[in-house]
C-alpha cells in the first residue's frame, strides 16, 4: 500500500466500506438466493418461451438483480480506492482497472434497470411482445449477452488490479484470486459470444465463478480492513501540519 499519499486512510476506509458493500452483494444475489427464490417460484429449467415464461412468473424471481447493484457500486468503489493506495509505478494499471470497473458498472447496472424497470412491468402486464429478449432465463437473450459482457469488464479490471497487492501472504492469495477470476470471466465472456453458455455447463460455469468471486470479495475485506488499520496507526503517528 502506498505510505506516502496524505489522504490514504480516506482511501482505505473506501477500499473497506466497498469490498463489504461487494461481499454483500455476492452473498445476496448469488446462488443462495436464486436456489431459495426457485424454491419459491420456479421457473422451467429450459427456456420454453416467453409464454411460459410469463406463466411462472413472480416479481420475487428479480430480486438477485436489485442486490446486483451492491456488486457494481461496491466494484466501483474499491477500484477507486485501489487506484488512489496504489504506487506510482502501477497507477496506469490501476487506471485501466477503473476504466474497466465504469464499463462494468454501465452495462450491470443497465441491464439489471431493464429487468427490474422495463421487463418486470410489462411481464406483469402480460405485454410479452419483445419481452423474450430481455428474459434472463431465455439463453439467447441480450440481457444475458451483457451480463457476459460486463462481468467480463469486471474481469478485466480485477486482473489490471492485482499487482497492487504486492505483499506476501493473504496478499498473495488476493493477487492471484484477482487474476484467476480475470481468466475465468473474459473466458466465459469469449465462450458465450462464440457458442453460447446454457445447460449444465452454464450452471457449473455460473456457480464455479460466484464461489471464487465470493473468495476474492472475502480476501478484499480482510487485505483492506488491514490497510486501513495500517492507515489510523500512521495518521496517528504523524506529526501534525
Amino acid at each position: 500500500m502506498d505510505t506516502n499519499q496524505p489522504d490514504r486512510l480516506d482511501a482505505a476506509r473506501l477500499g473497506l466500506g466497498s469490498s463489504w458493500l461487494l461481499a454483500l452483494g455476492v452473498l445476496c444475489s448469488g446462488p443462495l438466493t436464486v436456489v431459495g427464490v426457485s424454491l419459491a417460484h420456479p421457473q422451467p429449467v429450459e427456456w420454453l418461451g416467453v409464454e411460459a415464461y410469463a406463466r411462472a412468473f413472480h416479481p420475487l424471481q428479480l430480486v438477485t438483480y436489485g442486490f446486483g447493484f451492491l456488486i457494481v457500486l461496491g466494484s466501483v468503489g474499491l477500484v477507486a480506492a485501489l487506484h488512489r493506495l496504489a504506487p506510482g509505478a502501477l497507477r496506469f494499471r490501476s487506471a485501466l482497472a477503473l476504466a474497466f470497473a465504469a464499463a462494468f458498472a454501465a452495462v450491470i447496472g443497465t441491464n439489471y434497470m431493464l429487468q427490474l424497470a422495463v421487463l418486470r412491468p410489462n411481464v406483469a402486464a402480460g405485454r410479452l411482445e419483445g419481452m423474450a429478449l430481455l428474459a434472463f432465463n431465455n439463453p439467447d437473450s441480450i440481457t444475458m449477452a451483457l451480463e457476459m459482457l460486463g462481468y467480463g469488464f469486471l474481469g478485466l479490471a480485477t486482473w489490471a488490479v492485482a499487482p497492487v497487492f504486492q505483499e506476501g501472504g493473504l496478499e498473495r492469495w488476493t493477487r492471484a484470486l484477482c487474476v484467476a477470476n480475470g481468466v475465468v470471466s473474459v473466458a466465459g465472456t469469449a465462450l458465450h459470444a462464440a457458442v453460447g453458455v446454457r445447460g449444465l455447463f452454464g450452471l457449473a460455469l455460473y456457480a464455479a465463478w460466484n464461489v471464487l468471486f465470493a473468495a476474492l470479495a472475502v480476501l478484499w475485506v480482510v487485505v483492506l480492513g488491514r490497510w486501513a488499520q495500517q492507515a489510523r496507526g500512521l495518521a496517528r503517528s504523524s506529526p501534525p501540519a
